[in-house]
This record gives C-alpha cells, sequence and structure tokens, in this order.
C-alpha cells in the first residue's frame, strides 16, 4: 500500500530535500526563540549553580543537570505545542496555524520578559557583590555606596578600621 499523502506524497513527487531543508530551517527558528521552557531553565540553571558553589552537588552533578535539562526543556515546549495542536487543530490547517502562532507569539512574549527579568537579576546581584568588596576593601558601610534607597536597619554602622 503506497503513501499517498503527507510526507510519504511530498517525497514521491520529488521534495523531500525541501522537507529535509524545511525541517531544519524550523529547527533553526525554534532553537532562536526564547519559550517559557527557557526561563525554566535558566531559573533552574541558577539554583544549581547555587548549589554548586555551596559544595551540594559537584560539578559532574552541575553539568549533568545543566546539559540534560538544556535540551529537554524546550523540546518539552514544542511537544507540549504540538500536542495542543493536536487536541485542537481539528485537522483544519487555517484553524491549526492560527493556534500554533497563538502558542509560539505567547511563549515568546513569556520567554524574552522572563530573560530579561533574569538578567537583571543577576545584574543586580553582581552589582550588590562588588558594592559589598568595595565597601569591606574602603571599611565603609555598603550603605554608602549604594545608589539606591535602604532601609534605615540595612545600614547598620560599621566598626572602624585601625
Amino acid at each position: 500500500m503506497a503513501d499517498n499523502t503527507g510526507i510519504g506524497k511530498a517525497i514521491k513527487d520529488g521534495n523531500g530535500n525541501a522537507l529535509i531543508m524545511t525541517a531544519i530551517f524550523a529547527a533553526a527558528i525554534a532553537n532562536a526563540l526564547p519559550t517559557p521552557a527557557d526561563a525554566r531553565y535558566f531559573a533552574a540553571q541558577q539554583r544549581w549553580k547555587e548549589q554548586l558553589e555551596d559544595g551540594k552537588i559537584t560539578p559532574k552533578q552541575y553539568w549533568v543537570k545543566d546539559i540534560l535539562n538544556y535540551y529537554t526543556f524546550t523540546a518539552g515546549w514544542y511537544v507540549l505545542v504540538g500536542v495542543v495542536l493536536l487536541a485542537v487543530g481539528n485537522g483544519d490547517y487555517n484553524r491549526t496555524a492560527k493556534i500554533a502562532i497563538l502558542l509560539v507569539a505567547g511563549g515568546l512574549v513569556v520567554g524574552v520578559a522572563q530573560k530579561n527579568i533574569s538578567k537583571d537579576e543577576a545584574l543586580a546581584d553582581l552589582k550588590k557583590q562588588q558594592q559589598a568588596a568595595l565597601a569591606k576593601k574602603l571599611g565603609v558601610s555598603a550603605c554608602t555606596l549604594s545608589t539606591t534607597s535602604v532601609t534605615a536597619n540595612a545600614c547598620a554602622p560599621v566598626p572602624s578600621v585601625s
């Protein structure tokens, strides 16, 4: 029994290379777009990094978690998108395409927002670390160097350096 529909028909009609190139371009684009899975991955990565720095996990454990999750989180997102499309697309190309665009666009917005939040939080943490190190070196309170408002309790007096 010959396959006269779908992928089998495209290959039979001589369009197999076009299918391969389409799959490669789709994978490249999907990999370049942030998704909600990326946000989850970056949050988990930060947690694992802290565990590594605190000695709670070994470097090998960190890298195994990092690598496995890097590949599974995004793949999981696209599997979820595919399952939703199969469940609600009803075989109608126009409806399925619209739902796919909504899911990917929504995921893109959430992914970009979370990625930016993660970057800003990392920069804020780095700034605090640098201010604390400089304050310690100068023998002053980190509050003295702060460029943002702080509560009165946060700026306890620092003992003088002899």
